[in-house]
């Protein structure tokens, strides 16, 4: 169910359609990348590397708000933990798969997901 804020947002589809389309280029760029290091680095070093940089953006971001003590609470601490290391293991396993893979199966694979 939608709140009223969401309800009276201008709906703009020239930028949806751009940030869908900047999206994807920029995880395509990321998954080169990922296949160009997997040759020289554990995917274990990349995934820890993708972290910092993800983390540099958040703290900025976490910088600007009123009250971030309230960014961390959460009414299950043990999902958000479980659900941090599903994204290490799912991470760590592309990066793998990169490693073992052709870079266009590989995506081919990844895009074939539901």
């Amino acid at each position: 169910m939608a709140t009223p804020a969401q309800s009276a947002a201008p709906i703009r589809p020239l930028a949806g359609i751009a940030c869908m389309a900047s999206a994807a280029l920029l995880y395509g760029g990321f998954d080169a990348l990922v296949k160009w290091l997997a040759a020289d680095f554990s995917p274990f070093q990349i995934v820890c590397l993708r972290g910092l940089f993800a983390f540099l953006p958040w703290a900025l971001w976490l910088t600007r708000e009123s009250e971030p003590a309230l960014v961390y609470v959460t009414p299950r601490p043990a999902l958000q933990v479980l659900r941090g290391l599903l994204g290490f293991a799912a991470l760590s396993c592309f990066a793998l798969a990169f490693r073992a893979l052709p870079l266009a199966i590989a995506m081919a694979i990844a895009y074939s997901a539901p």
